[in-house]
This record gives C-alpha cells, structure tokens and sequence, in this order.
C-alpha cells in the first residue's frame, strides 16, 4: 500500500511538471520554453528528465592527460581486477540461485538469498529513500567518470557527460564520439573496466569511512554515556524528550554494550508454560517476596497490572503453588527503580536476605522493560525491548556541548553505509557478462585478449556463447529475486 501511494505521488509529480511546460510551450510561449531547455542540454519527456554538457570536457581530457603517469597503471590494474569481477559476479550469481533452489521453503530461500534487490516502499523504509537515491546517483556519477578519464587517456574524444533522472531512478552518462574500435583490446578493457573498478574504490572508501565515523565523531560526540534520544512518539512524550541520554534498557548496560543488541538478548520466553521473562532482573528483599500476594501469577492473572508477578530467578515455573514463596506480586516501578541492584542471579546479590527475581507474565507485549536515565529516572515501558525501535530513535553518539546536533554521525554511517553497498553491487554486478551491461563489451575484449590468434567466427561464437548463457544467468537471478518481494 506504502509503494502504491508513492508511485502515484511520484506519477502525479511528473504529469503536473510535464503538463505545466506542454501548456506553456504550447498555448503562452508557442516554441520558447522547447528552444530554452535545448539550449541548456535539457531533455525533458514524461517521467524522463536529463542534462548535458560538453562543458566538462575539456577539463576531463586535460586531467586524464597531465596526470598520465598515475593513470596509466591506475587503469591497467582496472583490467586485472574487472576479470576477477567478472568471475565473481558469475559465481555469485550461480551461487544465489544455488540457495534458493536448495531451500526447503520460500520463506528460507528469501533468507538465503545472497542478492536482495532494494525496492522503494517495499524493503527500504520511506526515512531511507533519500540515503538510496543519493547512493544511486554517487556512484553513478564515480562510474560514468572512471569511463570518462580512462578513454580521454587514450585520446577518445568526449561529446558530452551528463545526468539522467528516470522516473525516480538518478544516474549518469558519458557519451563518446567513436566506438572504440581503433584501440587494442587491453586498451578498450582499460575503458570498460574503468567504471565498475571505480565503483569498487568507492565501495571500499565507504566502508573505511563507516567504521571511521567513530574516531571522527569523538572531538564532539561521546559513546561511552549511553545513548541519545533523537525522537519521541507521543506514547513517551510525557516521560523522556529529545535529547535524554539512556544508561540501561531492561537491564543491558548500554554504557558498555552496543544498545542495538540490547533488544535481541534481552527477553526470553519459557517453554512450555509460555511465560515471558524480562532476562534483567532485580536483587529484592527475600522477606518481602514471601509475604506478597501470590494472585497476581496465577494463569488468570497474568495480564499486567499494577501489580507485577516477580519470580526468583531459576524457579520451575511448572512448580508454582498458590503459596509458593519464590514468586509474587511487587508493586512494578517500586521493584524496577534504580534503587535496585540489577542481576542475573541470586550470588550477585549482597547477601543471604536478598534474592534476583524477574518480571513474568504470560504475553510478550507485556513484559516491562526499564529505561534509566543518565539523570537517575527510571520510566517503565510495557512491551519487550524490541518494541523500542517503533517508539524511539536512539544514538549512540551523545553530544559533549549543547551546541552540536543530534544524529549527524548516525546520518553519515547511514549515507555510507548505502554508498557502499549500492556502489559495490553496481560495480560487482554491471560486469556480468550479460546484454546491456558493461560485462557484454567488456567479454568481447577480453576474448580478443586472450585468443588473438584465434579466426573471428570462433572469437565470436566464444562470445555468443558465454554472453546468451551469462545473460540468460542474470535475468533468471532478477526473476527470482523480485519473486522473493512477493
């Protein structure tokens, strides 16, 4: 429904911009608006826009040409490493559909899946769409400037580079004068590889940036307080606020634990009464568990209340009577408060007349979560920890002074994050030795490479033959992958 909705508004964008200029090329300005945008390099159609110029041009020839002895070897190694790419990117493909195919169910092929393709409304939340297109159009751009460099290298004549928007897909292209065919065939690979072996670079300067961000962050920010609220929902809009720092999150220390771990460990349900546990437990006064009200935990009454069922920690809950005295009803902010040790058994607790209980109950959006706060707060949170994640936006990066913004640190991983995966899967994939792909001239080159000597109707079946088979590869891993969206 999300993806439906954002492909009209997306639809409804382009036919208002394309209808606006129809009506006034046509009715108010006859012929004026189509001159101006030809004369700016503008092509504009429905749901297609572009830009181009050969103003670029000379300044990509000048510093391909100054700058030959780095080049050179730059793009020579770009030959080496687009055969390995080429090798990988067919295996990875084989080995894609290898997982689903052995999978006993489509649920677990989806799981195995080693390519997923990223689709708008679909897996990549709508906060994400702009990290997406921004990747998309980087690395687009690194690509299309890798051809552009290594062919002015070897004295290609560019007509003109530009940017495209198609739809809502962003990218870039670089157009040449001639076909390439008076180099030989290590030269032409130089310039077929040059794209995808930039994505590679850029892929892996992400990656190193992403686990970077850190060191670079620590003059403003630190990650060793807790962690940093950036948003509320209304649901906490009484009791935290933007800029809080949490130090626990059901009882997971996230001064010292990554918090995005927290919600994975930290409740578990026992087998077979179904009982949920909060795993963080609490050091009580033992005098004070045997003489609560029991009528809180018996199956009927399970349900959270003000009242909340504590355990003792280890307690078989197949065993529990009605007077049992290993179980009981506490009053819930009162036992969860940071007034009590946290633990996770009985020894960690200081004494003989103390005992490490949990919170129990019989569903699992009822387990209480505490949340402290650096201040001392403790806020009660009924629902599991991972239930967080719909109701707050944390950071590990809290600000040292007032004046620095929340969250720049988590938007920069978050924007390299997808510069290097969309980067890398382009420069991976677009050397498949498939149609339309960088691989499809890139394999006839090499054929010439390797087999010199051998007569062209050979060369050529060689090349047919790897290109249908590659190709036919391809398009069966891209019907299966969309398969796996459904």
């Amino acid at each position: 429904m999300a993806l439906g909705w954002l492909l009209l508004a997306i639809a409804g964008v382009w036919g208002a911009v394309f209808l606006l200029l129809k009506v006034t090329d046509t009715f108010f300005y006859p012929g004026v608006v189509q001159q101006l945008l030809v004369r700016a390099g503008v092509t504009l159609r429905l749901g297609y826009f572009s830009w181009d110029t050969p103003a670029l041009n000379a300044l990509i020839e000048r510093g391909a040409r100054k700058r030959s002895a780095f080049f050179a070897p730059w793009f020579a190694a770009g030959v080496y490493v687009g055969l390995l790419l080429m090798v990988a990117a067919v295996v990875l493909l084989l080995c894609n559909l290898w997982m689903y195919a052995r999978a006993p169910t489509h649920e677990q092929g989806v799981d195995d899946l080693v390519l997923t393709p990223l689709v708008p409304g679909v897996n990549v939340h709508g906060a994400n769409l702009v990290y997406l297109f921004l990747a998309l159009f980087v690395s687009a751009v690194f690509h299309e400037l890798g051809h552009a460099f290594a062919a002015a290298l070897h004295h290609q004549p560019i007509q003109s580079v530009g940017t495209f928007l198609f739809f809502l897909y962003p990218g870039a292209y670089v157009s040449f004068e001639g076909d390439f065919e008076d180099l030989e065939a290590f030269k032409k690979l130089q310039i077929y590889c040059a794209g995808v072996y930039h994505n590679l670079v850029l892929a892996a300067f992400a990656l190193l940036y992403f686990y970077a961000i850190a060191v670079f962050a620590l003059p403003l920010y630190s990650t060793t307080e807790g962690v940093v609220i950036r948003s509320v929902d209304e649901g906490f809009a009484d009791r935290l606020h933007r800029g809080d720092v949490l130090t626990s999150i059901g009882g997971c220390n996230v001064r010292e634990i990554d918090w995005t771990e927290c919600p994975f460990h930290y409740t578990v349900a026992n087998e077979p009464t179904r009982r949920f546990k909060s795993s963080a437990g609490v050091c009580v006064d033992r005098k004070s568990l045997r003489g609560a009200s029991k009528e809180c935990c018996n199956d009927e009454s399970l349900a959270m209340d003000r009242g909340g069922c504590f355990a003792k920690v280890g307690v078989d809950e197949e065993r529990w009577t009605e007077g049992d005295v290993n179980v009981g009803c506490l009053d819930l902010k009162d036992t969860l408060s940071g007034g009590n040790v946290l633990c996770t058994s009985t020894s960690e607790c200081s004494g003989e007349e103390q005992v490490c209980v949990v919170h129990v109950t019989q569903y699992a959006e009822h387990v209480v979560t505490a949340l402290h706060t650096s201040g001392g707060e403790v806020v009660l949170f009924q629902g599991g920890p991972w239930l967080l994640h719909f109701h707050l936006q944390l950071s590990a990066y809290v600000p040292r002074y007032s004046w620095v913004p929340l969250g720049i640190p988590d938007e920069a991983k978050q924007l390299a994050l997808f510069v290097a995966s969309v980067s890398a899967a382009l420069g991976l994939l677009n050397l498949a030795p498939a149609l339309m792909l960088d691989g499809q001239h890139a394999l006839a080159a090499y054929i010439d490479l390797f087999f010199p000597r051998t007569p062209y109707p050979t060369r050529l079946l060689y090349f047919r033959s790897v290109l249908y088979c590659g190709s036919a590869l391809f398009v069966l891993n891209v019907v299966v992958s969309l398969f796996t969206l459904t």
